[in-house]
């Protein structure tokens, strides 16, 4: 009955995303059904919600999605175009120019950002005649190469923070998938003739304006990576000093702290908190993963069909990981210490969902702004996806 019932709960959440409902109005809905159902004491339900919301857990979530956020927004406006132009000419062969500036936006954790290198793909693969197939994949598959791995994106930050480990650990574990998307994406393309790029600028030119922008991001790694301070901390510090670098009016620059606010990353804030939590003080998870306690492969099934399936049906990275990795977290752990081997196989199934979702937005908009068609992108897509779904499920298999 509680299995049934954890079920329905999914199916139901993944349903009014599917209906276009924010995902975290879906969440906060989710935890109040969940309280509903499983929690005895109906009064205790309106403290866990507010005790979720004055939590650490939450005000760390928000300093560091916002500063993120704030980040996005003033380096596409005042950097970016300046560094795609630095790398189109860092580059003397023109295949290696198509792909590295969907790879640089895929530095930028922002919805949609497939779209910002797209008139460079499509300029330069004129130039190589390549099918509207081709620059869809191109422009799609190396933006998200880097989602498995860079620590800036919402989905490895909520991951880090609901399973409270440091976002480097995840960053050591998942980051040979960034290698295996690259391989993936250069096998697919290999066929494309290379042609010669010719430069309007020196390499030395080239090089100031590439860095010009792309500093923060290169900074908050360095960081991430060397010290041991809070990632809250590191991304705050970095992203004012980058704010106040600026050469632009104080007025403006207040203005772009107000944009960058966005209700719909609070409500998704609080509300996969606020999920977490009652799905902790409910015992509904406990309830959960007793079923499949003595099953050890089944657990593992549901780990790399779970995550999957609600990536390829709601095309978000945030949506997986909010639906799912409450709900799996006992399934995860093994001694008490979060088995990150298992967590390797719940992100990768995930994104691997995501990757070929009609749902995911970047390939949406991709595709009708190329023209293409989404089968015979398929074509290219699915096969580079397979290996980050099996790769870390054979990992799994040997080590374990």
């Amino acid at each position: 009955m509680n299995i049934i019932r954890i079920i329905l709960l999914i199916a139901l959440m993944i349903l009014l995303i599917r209906k276009k409902m924010t995902i975290g109005v879906v969440l906060l809905l989710s935890a109040l059904i969940t309280g509903l159902m499983f929690m005895g004491d109906y009064v205790d339900l309106p403290i866990v919600f507010i005790n979720s919301i004055f939590s650490s857990l939450t005000l760390r979530l928000i300093i560091i999605i916002y500063s993120v956020f704030l980040m996005a927004s003033l380096m596409k406006e005042y950097h970016l175009k300046r560094m795609l132009n630095g790398v189109m000419n860092l580059f003397p062969n023109l295949k290696a120019a198509m792909i590295v500036p969907p790879m640089i936006i895929g530095l930028l954790p922002m919805p949609g950002g497939a779209m910002l290198p797209a008139p460079i793909v499509d300029e330069i693969g004129d130039k190589l005649s390549i099918s509207p197939e081709m620059k869809t994949y191109v422009n799609f598959w190396f933006r998200h190469i880097w989602e498995y791995s860079w620590p800036l994106y919402p989905g490895m930050i909520l991951t880090a923070s609901l399973l409270d480990i440091p976002i480097r650990l995840i960053v050591q574990y998942q980051f040979y998938l960034t290698f295996v998307a690259l391989i993936m994406g250069i096998i697919v393309i290999s066929r494309i003739p290379g042609v010669k790029n010719q430069r309007n600028m020196s390499l030395a030119h080239a090089a100031k304006d590439f860095f010009s922008g792309i500093w923060p991001i290169l900074l908050i790694i360095i960081l991430l990576l060397s010290s041991t301070l809070r990632t809250e901390y590191i991304v705050l510090f970095t992203v004012f000093i980058y704010w106040l670098s600026l050469k632009i009016r104080w007025r403006k620059k207040f203005i772009y702290l107000i944009k960058s606010m966005s209700l719909e990353a609070l409500l998704l804030i609080l509300g996969l908190v606020i999920f977490k939590e009652v799905l902790q003080e409910s015992q509904a998870l406990i309830l959960f993963v007793d079923s499949f306690r003595h099953e050890a492969y089944l657990s593992v099934l549901i780990i790399i069909i779970l995550p999957f399936i609600v990536g390829f049906l709601t095309g978000i990275n945030q949506g997986y990981v909010g639906i799912a990795l409450p709900v799996l977290i006992p399934l995860l752990m093994i001694n008490g210490q979060v088995d990150m081997i298992k967590l390797v196989m719940f992100y990768a199934s995930g994104f691997a969902g995501i990757l070929i979702s009609p749902a995911h937005l970047c390939l949406s908009l991709t595709k009708e702004y190329y023209k293409a068609d989404l089968n015979k992108v398929y074509k290219y897509l699915i096969p580079s996806a397979i290996p980050i779904l099996i790769i870390p499920v054979i990992i799994y298999i040997i080590l374990r």
